[in-house]
């Protein structure tokens, strides 16, 4: 059964407890729901920032082929967004 499963019925929440049983299970569920969003989240970020380095090691390797080769190196450089890091966005450079 799944937390669902226990809540009440718009028409059974007749009693105070009952309303208060039911805010209470809602919270709970609310916040099952936060914590897998933020460890999916958090997950994502990882895998992301791995991508990140994958390409900086390649780029490395593409410029030192390129500068055997005697051309300019031109490559992809990532950069991370502004939004990705709620920190940095009240701050002023």
């Amino acid at each position: 059964m799944s937390d669902w499963d226990y809540l009440y019925g718009a028409l059974e929440l007749f009693t105070h407890n009952r309303k208060r049983n039911q805010i209470v299970m809602l919270q709970d569920i609310i916040f099952r729901i936060k914590e897998s969003f933020n460890k999916e989240f958090e997950d994502l970020m990882k895998k992301r920032q791995n991508q990140i380095d994958a390409i900086g090691e390649k780029n490395k390797r593409i410029i030192e082929i390129l500068q055997e080769l005697k051309k300019e190196p031109d490559v992809f450089k990532a950069k991370p967004n502004m939004l990705e890091n709620p920190e940095r966005i009240l701050t002023v450079e």
